[in-house]
């Protein structure tokens, strides 16, 4: 009699916990979701949306086929934003509300995971204020989907090896098929593959599993799954031998410590990353101290009792697994991403949040502690959402952390230009400039956004092709500069150079932009002298 009623207490308090992750889940959800916008797109949207628009599933692999980016590695993801376009459009809003599904997935994984595995049904809420996947939710990018598969990839590992006799023949089938979708939907999903089978090994070990009957319980899942993770991998292999890819450059210090600014929550309290982008030195920080300082505080907080409670549970390996695991994928990342060049930031490793994150959860979910360190741990979780719920109320409502306003350069350049007779000189993103209605003639996107005016895109020009255009222009009226990050489209100064000598006028700023007006009408000594010395 006592037995059964223990049984029901124990199956009681397991659908209450149940209900409370499903409510907690519902309420992180629409938390997220508040978090999209109607802000401009940037660079990087403005090709999604490029990706988006192609009127059929035969146009949009041409599109992808004639791309010298890293979005042809992103192809399964390309394919849902085409999808998802059909049905809700390829506006600012729809289009990153395409995340919403992913976003649900990652809260859904983490609340499951949380109650089933570690026992907590509360404490995951935590890493749902996080900034880095609010301001990834912001955008029309790969990165909340990525993040979303990761974690269905890791709960359903984590959840075959916690209870292999209630999830064993389900978890294995999950794990597959999400790992399966991860890395369709972006190349760097592979480095997923070496988190699982490390964890693998080292659970089979500590739980003291048969090899045998583990190998069992995984071969028809992955005879199913590897062929297309083979195909995937030849795909990404021919793009990778073409020279396609990221941004090049030698990674560093500097790419490690700005991935953890981001995984530490800090973009909404220290400067906008292209103000870091421009200026990479303590001074920029200065300003932004007091914002800083919390969160600075409650990241050191969490990550010293965290150390704490492993040092006192360094005889149990379990709470080290997940570590563990992750260690090994992410030194083969630096490594790769070196011997290949590759600038990474933070989101390039968003696949290793959710993996992060769950081992946060398991670390902290050890019972037997001290009253004191537990304590202590609640403290600085606490601490830590508050520092983050004050960085996504920042990312999102300030307008210093808004996305390069494309909208505004180009709508304002067109109707400056309409006023005045102007010519628009473009030097920022073409697809970026076409989305916002401006014609600029190359590369010639299949696209069917409206045009409004036409300009002429001059990214990176040097002083004999400004001094050649100008000379030109002379007695033909003003000409407008539409001018973005110097590094990528005035790479030769050269522009910034003709500014000052030639005496153009700032007419309007926004982010990421400053637009200028040259009056090539009127003489001007300096340009005089470049051409005829």
């Amino acid at each position: 009699m006592t037995l059964h009623k223990t049984a029901s207490q124990s199956e009681h308090v397991e659908v209450n916990s149940g209900r409370t992750v499903l409510i907690l889940c519902s309420g992180m959800a629409v938390l997220l979701c508040l978090s999209i916008t109607r802000q401009s797109l940037w660079i990087d949207e403005a090709w999604t949306a490029w990706f988006a628009v192609q009127d059929s599933l035969m146009n949009l692999i041409r599109a992808a086929a004639r791309l010298k980016t890293s979005d042809v590695q992103t192809p399964l993801y390309a394919f849902y934003i085409w999808r998802w376009a059909r049905v809700f459009g390829t506006g600012e809003y729809a289009l990153r509300a395409s995340n919403i599904p992913f976003a649900s997935m990652f809260v859904i994984a983490l609340g499951w995971t949380s109650l089933r595995v570690f026992g907590r049904p509360i404490f995951w809420t935590v890493f749902c204020f996080s900034p880095f996947i609010v301001y990834y939710m912001n955008e029309a990018r790969v990165y909340v989907a990525v993040m979303g598969c990761s974690a269905v990839t890791m709960g359903a590992l984590l959840a075959y090896f916690a209870d292999r006799g209630r999830y064993g023949k389900v978890a294995s089938w999950v794990c597959s098929s999400a790992l399966v979708i991860t890395c369709g939907m972006q190349m760097l999903g592979a480095f997923l593959v070496p988190v699982l089978v490390v964890y693998a090994a080292l659970a089979t070990r500590e739980k003291k599993l048969d090899r045998k009957t583990v190998l069992h319980d995984w071969t028809k899942p992955l005879l199913v799954s590897l062929p297309i993770l083979l195909v995937l991998g030849a795909y990404y292999g021919c793009t990778v031998l073409a020279g396609l890819g990221g941004i090049r450059g030698k990674p560093g210090l500097g790419n490690i410590g700005f991935a953890g600014w981001e995984f530490m929550g800090l973009a909404g309290l220290g400067p906008p990353r292209n103000q870091l982008r421009l200026h990479r030195s303590l001074q920029t920080l200065v300003p932004y101290w007091p914002w800083l300082a919390i969160g600075i505080l409650a990241c050191l907080a969490v990550f010293g009792t965290t150390i704490r409670r492993l040092l006192a549970q360094r005889r149990k390996r379990t709470s080290w697994s997940l570590l563990l695991a992750l260690v090994t994928p992410m030194t083969l990342f630096l490594v790769v991403a070196d011997v290949v060049r590759f600038d990474f930031w933070g989101r390039h490793l968003a696949i290793f949040f959710p993996g992060l994150v769950l081992a946060l959860i398991q670390v902290t979910s050890e019972v037997g502690e001290r009253t004191r360190i537990r304590t202590a741990e609640r403290v600085a979780f606490m601490l830590l959402v508050v520092a983050w719920a004050i960085s996504d109320a920042r990312i999102v409502g300030n307008p210093q952390y808004y996305k390069d306003d494309y909208r505004f350069a180009a709508t304002f350049a067109l109707d400056e230009a309409g006023r005045t007779g102007s010519t628009v000189l473009w030097a920022a993103d073409t697809i970026g400039g076409r989305y916002y209605g401006i014609e600029l003639g190359q590369p010639k996107p299949d696209v069917v956004w409206p045009v409004r005016g036409k300009g002429l895109f001059v990214a990176n020009w040097t002083d004999g092709q400004i001094n050649e255009y100008m000379a030109s222009r002379k007695g033909a009226g003003q000409t407008i500069l539409v001018l973005s990050k110097a590094d990528l489209y005035d790479s030769r100064g050269a522009w910034a150079a003709a500014v000052e000598r030639m005496n153009a006028r700032k007419i309007a700023s926004a982010n990421s932009f400053d637009i200028y007006a040259f009056k090539c009408g009127e003489p001007n000594q300096a340009l005089s002298e470049t051409l005829h010395p």
